[in-house]
């Protein structure tokens, strides 16, 4: 019987590789697709990530979504979110975190956005210190302000700019809660949310790098326009 798990676990875990890479192809084209793979050729010595670090002011007038068809969003907090917001049976079920109950628990919202009754798109916020980043690196939340992360879009229905909707529904959430600055980590691999950023005219922070040397564990950070320290509780450093 173990062994059985195991291979269907294999089996998921080619799936999804071979799912996302195809993602990768039709959405970041041929060179990111390049970059990704040599990266996780390389993930049993060592990893890395790149992100520019991003601020939405919401004293500022708000966009309206860019989507052109009618989704509806619901931020949902509590420990009984995932059930209200039908995502348990859904097609996101399998995208889920494992601690999402945890996140509920410290104070986290999560915005949904459905097309119908299908939820097909979620985000995550929090509004405490202390969510990672990677490799130890912790945020630094200020007063005022909150952490926009983990957002994702089904793959059928990507292409509907459904990332939008998800945006447009937490900043609404977030001021009506006294938060006037909605900071957000974007990968510089990752296009498509970086092109969405230069439309909506996000404020770029900074750029966090971080390297990870497996088996020595080390991890070595890099920040450029601001200091690392300055966002973040502590270096990852060892």
């Amino acid at each position: 019987m173990a062994r059985e798990w195991q291979k269907l676990s294999m089996k998921q875990w080619v799936s999804r590789q071979w799912r996302n890479a195809r993602e990768v192809l039709r959405w970041r084209g041929a060179r990111y697709l390049l970059i990704l793979g040599f990266r996780e050729i390389l993930r049993p010595i060592l990893y890395w990530h790149v992100w520019y670090i991003f601020d939405r002011d919401l004293r500022q007038q708000l966009p309206e979504p860019d989507a052109r068809e009618n989704f509806e969003s619901r931020i949902y907090s509590g420990k009984n979110a995932l059930e209200n917001a039908g995502l348990v049976n859904s097609c996101l079920a399998e995208y889920i975190p494992a601690d999402s109950s945890s996140r509920l628990e410290r104070g986290d919202a999560l915005a949904v956005t459905y097309a119908g009754t299908e939820p097909v798109g979620v985000s995550w916020m929090t509004f405490s210190s202390g969510l990672e980043l990677a490799f130890g690196a912790a945020w630094k939340i200020q007063r005022g302000e909150a952490v926009q992360y983990d957002a994702f879009v089904h793959p059928r229905w990507r292409g509907h700019a459904i990332q939008s909707v998800l945006n447009v529904a937490m900043y609404r959430y977030a001021r009506d809660h006294g938060i006037d600055h909605v900071l957000a980590s974007v990968s510089v691999f990752n296009s498509q949310s970086l092109a969405l950023a230069k439309r909506r005219k996000k404020s770029k922070l900074m750029t966090v790098f971080l390297l990870r040397v497996r088996g020595i564990n080390w991890v070595f950070a890099k920040a450029g326009g601001a200091r690392f320290e300055s966002r973040f509780l502590k270096s990852p450093r060892k």
